[in-house]
C-alpha cells in the first residue's frame, strides 16, 4: 500500500524539535505542511482548510489534550490522524493503546507512505461506529424513576437523576456508596438480593427499598440485575421506581404521551384507519399534522403519490397488518415534495387499534436492518456462554459437529463484542471535546462554524443509533429470539415485492431489474426472513453498480432446493475483500459507487437468515466486471 501523488494538505498540530520530518513529508507527493502550536489551533484549521492528514506530536499547548483532539479531528471530520512519537515512547501505555497510527521518528519514506495509507484506511473501521451514546442516555433519561449503575463495591457509577432532583434536592448520587442512603434492614435486603444473582444472565431480584434523601424517606420499588463490566467485575443495575406510580393511571397516561413526544422516531396511534394520535417527530418527518392526515387511506394517498408503489404497500398493509408485525423500508413524499427513505414499523395492538413508527434513514438508508431497543442483548456474558457450553457436552455424538460450529459463533461473538466495547468510547470524547470547544471559544467561532460544530455531533448521534438498530437485528437473530415460521411461499412474489420496495432507488441510478423468477416457484421458508435476504442482496447490487448498469435475479432447481442468484454489473470486489464478507469478528464495510454509506451488516444477517433454513450463502465477483452473490433454500413439498 502507498499513498499516491497528488495535491493534498498536511497539517502538524505541536511543537516538532530537530526534525527533519516534514522534508520527507514533501518527498511523498505535491505537499502543502501547515503547523499548529494547540490543539484548539489546530481544530480551527482543519474546521477552515479540511486538510488530508493531521499529526499530532506529543507537545501540544492549549487546554484540548492530544487524545481529545485526536478523537475530535478523526471521529467528527473524517480526517486521518497519525501520532508523531519518539523511538524511545515505544513502550508507552498511552501509545500501545490509541487506536491511531504511532510514526517513530526517525522514518523512513516507505514506511512513512505506509502508515499514511493505514491511516486513511481505518476511517472504514471506525466511521461505522460513530453513533452510539445518545440513545442509552434518552431510553434512561425518560424513565419515571431512577436508573442506576453500581460497581461491585456498591458505589454509584451512573444515575439518570435529571427528573429526580425533585426526590434528592441538591445531592449529588454519582460516585457515592448507595448503602450511605439505605438504614441497615434495607441495607440487608439489597446485599442479600445481590448475592443471589447470576450475573450475567436475565435473572433479576424484585425488592422495595427505603431511600433515605434530605431526611426524607422515599419508598421505591426496584428491579436488580447483574452484568459484566468492560473490566470483568461484577456490575449492578437497579431500575427503581416510586410506588405510588404504580396506582396513578392518569400520570400513566400523561408519562406515555410524554415519552411517545421525546423518542428519537415518528409514532402514530390509529383506531381502524382513523388518526388518534401523532408526535412531534411523526409530523417533522412527513410535513403533515394531525388534523390533515384524515385517515389511513387519504395518508397512502399522500405519501405514496404513485400508484403502482401505493398498491404494493397498501396490499401489503391488508394482508398482513392483523396476522404480524410489519416491518418495511420505504420511500415516502413529504408535504413539501421532499423524498425520503423512511424505517416503516406497524403493529396491531388492540382490537381495532394499530400503531405506526416511521424513522427517518433517508440519508443512512444504504443497508436493510432493523431497529431494537434491548441494547443490553449486546453485552453476552462469558458465564452464560460456558453454561451453554456445559449443556452443549452432553449431547450425544451425532450433534457434535453441530456443537463445534456454535462454538466457534461464541467465539467470534466475544472478539465482535470487545471491539465494540473499546470502540464504544471513541465517540464520547468526539462528542465531549466539539461541545467543549463550542463551551469555551464561542465568542471566538462564527455562526457558520458552530451550526456546522453542532451539525457534526447530531450527525455521528445519527450513526451510532443506525449502527445500533443493525447490531441489535442481528443480535435478535443469533440469540433465537426472532419469531421463525416458515411456510409455503411463491418466490416470485417475494422478489416482485422486493423489487417494488427498491424501485425508486434502482430509478435513481438509472438501473435495470429483472426478475427471472417465474410465477409459482413455491419455497418453505420464513417469508419475512428471506423477503429481507433479498431486499439487502438487491440494496447491495443497487449500491455497487455504476449509473446504467443491470440487475439480474436468478433461479435454478436443485434436488430438494432452489439456487437463487443476484448478479451485477458492478465495480466487483477483490479477493481480499472477498473473504471478509459474512465474517462477524471481521466488520468490513465501503462506500457505494455514489459514496453511498453503509454498516457492513447487511450480508451478515443474511447469511444468519439464509443458515437459519439450513441453507448456504456465497458470492463470485471479478473486479470491474460485477458480482454474483448465491444462496438456497428448500422447495416447498
Amino acid at each position: 500500500m502507498v499513498v499516491q501523488e497528488k495535491n493534498y494538505k498536511i497539517l502538524i498540530i505541536g511543537e516538532l524539535e530537530n526534525s527533519d520530518f516534514p522534508e520527507i513529508l514533501k518527498q511523498t507527493g505535491n505537499v502543502t505542511v501547515m503547523f499548529a502550536s494547540s490543539g484548539e489551533e489546530g481544530l480551527k484549521i482543519a474546521f477552515n482548510s479540511k486538510p488530508d492528514y493531521v499529526f499530532l506530536t506529543e507537545s501540544l499547548k492549549g487546554k484540548i489534550d492530544r487524545s481529545t483532539t485526536a478523537n475530535i479531528l478523526f471521529e467528527a471530520y473524517g480526517i486521518p490522524v497519525l501520532f508523531l512519537a519518539a523511538e524511545n515512547e515505544y513502550d508507552s501505555k498511552f501509545l500501545l493503546e490509541t487506536p491511531f497510527e504511532v510514526v517513530f521518528i526517525p522514518v523512513t519514506l516507505q514506511k512513512l507512505k505506509f502508515q499514511m495509507e493505514r491511516a486513511k484506511l481505518s476511517l472504514t473501521r471506525y466511521k461505522t461506529l460513530s453513533e452510539r451514546a445518545e440513545i442509552t442516555e434518552k431510553i434512561l433519561s425518560n424513565t419515571t424513576g431512577f436508573a442506576i449503575v453500581l460497581d461491585d463495591l456498591f458505589f454509584i457509577k451512573y444515575i439518570n437523576e435529571g427528573k429526580n432532583k425533585k426526590l434528592t434536592g441538591s445531592i449529588e448520587l454519582a460516585g457515592k456508596k448507595i448503602l450511605d442512603f439505605l438504614d441497615e434492614e434495607n441495607s440487608e435486603k439489597l446485599v442479600e438480593s445481590v448475592n443471589k444473582l447470576e450475573c450475567g444472565t436475565s435473572s433479576r431480584e424484585r425488592i422495595t427499598l427505603a431511600f433515605n434523601f434530605n431526611e426524607a424517606t422515599i419508598n421505591f420499588t426496584c428491579d436488580v440485575s447483574c452484568v459484566f463490566g468492560s473490566d470483568g467485575k461484577n456490575e449492578y443495575i437497579l431500575n427503581c421506581f416510586p410506588v405510588h406510580i404504580a396506582v396513578e393511571e392518569t400520570d400513566k397516561e400523561n408519562e406515555l404521551v410524554s415519552v411517545l413526544e421525546n423518542v428519537p422516531y415518528g409514532v402514530a396511534l390509529l383506531s381502524g384507519d382513523k388518526f388518534d394520535f401523532v408526535n412531534s417527530e411523526f409530523i417533522r418527518i412527513t410535513g403533515y399534522g394531525l388534523d390533515e392526515l384524515g385517515d389511513l387511506q387519504n395518508w397512502f394517498e399522500k405519501m405514496f403519490p404513485d400508484e403502482s408503489y401505493r398498491r404494493v404497500v397498501t396490499d401489503v398493509w391488508n394482508q398482513e397488518i392483523n396476522r404480524k408485525n410489519i416491518i418495511k423500508t420505504l420511500s415516502i413524499q413529504c408535504k413539501n415534495g421532499d423524498i425520503k427513505q423512511i424505517d416503516f414499523r406497524a403493529k396491531k395492538i388492540d382490537s381495532g387499534k394499530y400503531i405506526i413508527s416511521i424513522l427517518d434513514i433517508t440519508e443512512q438508508k444504504k443497508t436493510r436492518e432493523e431497529l431494537d431497543n434491548y441494547i443490553h442483548q449486546l453485552k453476552l456474558s462469558k458465564n452464560s456462554i460456558e453454561q451453554k457450553n456445559i449443556q452443549l457436552e452432553k449431547l450425544n455424538k451425532e450433534l457434535r459437529e453441530s456443537e463445534e460450529k456454535l462454538l466457534e459463533l461464541n467465539r467470534d461473538k466475544d472478539k465482535f463484542f470487545s471491539i465494540l466495547a473499546h470502540d464504544l468510547r471513541t465517540p464520547f470524547n468526539a462528542i465531549l471535546g466539539l461541545s467543549q470547544l463550542v463551551a469555551e471559544d464561542y465568542d471566538e467561532l462564527s455562526k457558520e462554524e458552530v451550526v456546522k460544530i453542532v451539525k457534526d455531533i447530531n450527525n455521528a448521534g445519527k450513526n451510532l443509533f443506525r449502527l445500533l438498530e443493525n447490531l441489535l437485528n442481528w443480535s435478535r437473530i443469533t440469540s433465537g429470539r426472532a419469531e421463525f415460521n416458515p411456510e409455503k411461499v411463491d418466490l416470485y412474489e417475494l422478489v416482485l415485492t422486493a423489487i417494488h420496495l427498491l424501485k425508486p432507488n434502482a430509478d435513481a441510478k438509472e438501473l435495470t431489474i429483472e426478475n427471472n423468477v417465474k410465477p409459482d416457484t413455491y419455497v418453505f421458508v420464513d417469508e419475512q426472513m428471506i423477503e429481507s435476504v433479498i431486499e439487502n442482496l438487491l440494496t447491495n447490487a443497487i449500491k455497487f453498480t455504476p449509473r446504467g448498469g443491470k440487475i439480474s435475479i436468478n433461479i435454478s432447481e436443485q434436488p430438494g432446493k432452489y439456487e437463487v442468484s443476484v448478479s451485477d454489473t458492478g465495480i466487483g470486489i477483490s479477493k481480499e475483500n472477498i473473504n471478509k464478507l459474512f465474517r462477524i469478528d471481521v466488520p468490513f464495510s465501503e462506500y457505494g459507487t455514489e459514496k453511498e454509506k453503509g454498516s457492513g451488516l447487511g450480508l451478515i444477517l443474511c447469511k444468519e437468515s439464509v443458515e437459519k433454513h439450513n441453507g448456504e450463502i456465497w458470492v463470485e465477483s471479478e473486479e470491474g466486471k460485477g458480482s454474483t452473490f448465491y444462496f438456497t433454500v428448500p422447495k416447498a413439498e
